[in-house]
């Protein structure tokens, strides 16, 4: 539902959710297990965004394996409300009013269930004090005719995530390049980098009928991407779709990393310290 003129304008919605990923091989509930009220509100370049969320069954899947489909195991103090907040800046002329271009920001915050702020209510795991704080940022600067820079940031800071008194830091920086070809293809260049200071104070995981403690860590994670890539519409408009790209990855982190769980490979079974290439194609089609 929307409400307002060419001024101040409100959409409000109301949307129930299970908890994780359809389709997870470690938690296959899909029942809906979460309900969002959401406002949101936009003046001029401004986006205000509010969710109040609740799960009363919460508690009743404590007992179980994660919610977001990983190995590890619930707390007993697991959120059955929570809220979140985004204020954002969305900026369709200027690349952050130094130049003409698109930058866009968000500042986002939430606690209990609204402290995943990447999906809000997606994560049924997060405790009842849980809190976090996200910043997101990211531009997109045209260099002639045929060239495009759009860097990007992304930062977040939370507590009592998943037990009273663990902490999780991260920040990630990238920059892609893009390079028009012709019409419809074009090459893509990115670097990313990313930092990580994992504390998750006792959580704990089930693995082979063993019951594992996850490890603090910090460290760097890299990676470099070459990706040739075809669009049926304007080949630098980074949000045209459909698209099909072939893409060469370089990817490393610090060792250090490596002694967070002795099964999770922050997403690459078998992934450790030192290197490893991935070729691949994506495909993307919008509706």
């Amino acid at each position: 539902m929307s409400t307002g003129g060419s001024g101040l304008r409100g959409d409000y919605s109301v949307y129930a959710r299970n908890f994780g990923d359809l389709g997870s091989d470690n938690y296959a509930d899909n029942d809906i297990q979460n309900l969002l009220f959401t406002a949101n509100h936009f003046y001029g370049n401004w986006q205000l965004m509010t969710t109040v969320m609740t799960a009363q069954g919460n508690d009743d899947l404590k007992d179980n394996t994660s919610t977001t489909g990983s190995y590890a195991l619930r707390s007993d103090n697991t959120a059955k409300n929570g809220y979140y907040a985004m204020l954002a800046l969305h900026d369709k002329q200027q690349f952050y009013g130094l130049a003409p271009g698109v930058s866009e920001s968000a500042l986002q915050y939430g606690v209990g269930l609204g402290a995943e702020a990447r999906q809000p209510g997606s994560d049924g795991d997060l405790t009842e004090n849980a809190a976090s704080l996200r910043f997101a940022s990211y531009g997109i600067l045209p260099l002639g005719k045929n060239w495009q820079l759009a860097p990007s940031v992304i930062a977040q800071h939370s507590e009592d995530r998943y037990r009273d008194g663990d902490r999780y830091d991260w920040a990630t920086f990238n920059l892609r390049v893009s390079q028009g070809i012709s019409a419809h293809f074009a090459l893509l260049y990115e670097a990313s980098w990313q930092y990580m200071d994992l504390n998750p104070n006792g959580r704990s995981y089930r693995y082979n009928d063993n019951v594992y403690q996850y490890q603090a860590v910090r460290g760097d994670f890299y990676k470099l991407t070459f990706a040739p890539t075809f669009k049926v519409g304007d080949v630098l408009d980074i949000k045209a779709r459909p698209e099909i790209r072939f893409f060469a990855t370089w990817m490393n982190w610090d060792k250090a990393l490596d002694r967070y769980a002795i099964n999770d490979d922050f997403g690459s079974k078998g992934f450790t310290a030192g290197g490893t290439w991935n070729f691949g194609v994506q495909t993307e089609i919008w509706f």
